[in-house]
């Protein structure tokens, strides 16, 4: 199979040193549309910064958390920075990020989102296309980081077809933290979900025949209990 690594593209943001102030200053940097974040990393003392919203998003959702950011802070201090976890609220609004400060002499370990390219020829035909993976954790240098890798499905043509982790073609410099023979996708027949989806369909037409039974005796029973109540 065929694979393409994209790791051309660089990532900014812009941030703002803050102090730890508790609730209030988190309450008021998300009325003003901005968020709260910390910056850490082995040997590095944590920094608390804030950021616009809009342009985390933005760099985030290209960048994913396998490529590095250059954060700059105070429009003076640059940091090479990974995005490693987003905290959201009960809504899935952000409200807080954590960004880890990498050293590129030391290896890191990053989440590679896998970009799936091609038309399979078993959807045409009408079979079942499981995606099983959207990610595969990796460890290398971050010189070598990837921020995503294409993997072709067009030669997923009937059941039983698939791709494994071992079949996606790495850089020698990166190692994978998966399971080789973990399946990344496969090809199932449309029955296996259709048989599913039947039964779905039966149980549910079968409640509502009780249900409409249930109605029909409670109707039948009342005229008897309103005689009841009349002698």
């Amino acid at each position: 199979m065929t694979a393409r690594t994209n790791t051309k593209k660089s990532y900014e943001l812009h941030a703002d040193s803050r102090e730890i102030k508790g609730r209030g200053l988190i309450k008021s940097l998300l009325q003003d549309k901005k968020i709260p974040a910390i910056v850490y990393g082995k040997n590095f003392e944590n920094k608390a910064v804030s950021l616009k919203l809009a342009d985390f998003e933005k760099v985030v959702k290209e960048a994913r958390t396998s490529s590095i950011i250059d954060l700059i802070i105070d429009e003076k201090e640059h940091l090479d920075v990974l995005c490693h976890d987003i905290q959201t609220d009960y809504k899935g609004r952000i409200i807080h990020a954590d960004f880890y400060k990498i050293n590129a002499q030391e290896e890191v370990e990053a989440d590679v989102h896998i970009n799936f390219i091609g038309e399979p020829p078993a959807k045409k035909a009408g079979l079942t296309i499981m995606f099983q993976m959207d990610d595969i954790k990796v460890k290398c240098l971050p010189k070598y980081l990837l921020s995503e890798i294409d993997v072709d499905i067009s030669k997923l043509e009937k059941p039983g077809d698939l791709i494994k982790i071992s079949d996606i073609p790495f850089n020698k410099n990166i190692k994978v933290l998966e399971n080789p023979e973990d399946i990344v996708i496969m090809v199932h027949e449309a029955e296996e979900l259709n048989v599913e989806v039947n039964n779905i369909d039966q149980n549910l037409e079968a409640a509502k025949e009780a249900e409409n039974k249930e109605k029909e005796e409670e109707a039948e029973t009342k005229p008897e209990e309103n005689k009841e109540e009349n002698k």
